[in-house]
């Protein structure tokens, strides 16, 4: 969040006590986002293109029991 922070995508304030932060997605964040998605989106399709679904799932699944073992 701090890098986010940084590069003005999103601002932060601490809540009502020290456990409680509320981010907000800045004007900049929300511009960016918007940049952003249609380059997501492709690369996404040529992802899903190039492996085909079984290798997608697979892929997906793998990723999912690395993210298990994660420390």
């Amino acid at each position: 969040m701090r890098i986010l922070a940084r590069d003005g995508l999103v601002s932060l304030s601490r809540g009502s006590d020290r456990r409680e932060h509320t981010v907000c997605v800045t004007q900049k964040g929300r511009e960016t986002f918007s940049l952003a998605t249609p380059l997501w989106e492709k690369s996404q399709t040529a992802v899903e293109e190039t492996l085909g679904e079984d290798q997608l799932q697979m892929l997906r699944t793998l990723l999912s029991q690395l993210e298990e073992i994660s420390i």
